[in-house]
């Protein structure tokens, strides 16, 4: 109110409207609507929080499921690729692609036997 006294305020406020009790009751009731209103509001903004950060979170699931796909996808072209590229091959054309080295370890190979 309008004076720092408690006393006053409440003598004054008696001749104005009647009653001490009469404001205070009055003032509970809107402080009651303030607080239902701000838990509300702050119940909706939590809501809103929580449901944009699941959207945020599911479309950094989806981007990731689809990484994790084309990575697949990936794998299996170079696997296929590989397989089809490794044929069989001769002894003979073995043997053209011999190092002295590999001709060495072959020559004591067939003496030991």
């Amino acid at each position: 109110f309008f004076f720092n006294d408690t006393a006053t305020t409440e003598i004054y406020t008696e001749q104005i409207v009647g009653s001490v009790r009469c404001v205070q009751e009055t003032e509970t009731k809107q402080l009651k609507e303030t607080w239902k209103c701000s838990a509300d509001v702050k119940r909706k903004f939590l809501q809103d929080q929580v449901l944009k950060k699941a959207s945020e979170v599911k479309q950094e699931l989806e981007k990731t499921k689809e990484t994790v796909n084309s990575l697949k996808e990936e794998e299996q072209k170079q696997s296929a690729l590989i397989v089809t590229t490794i044929k069989p091959v001769s002894y003979t054309h073995l043997r053209a692609h011999e190092t002295p080295e590999h001709l060495v370890c072959r020559l004591l190979l067939e003496k030991k036997k």
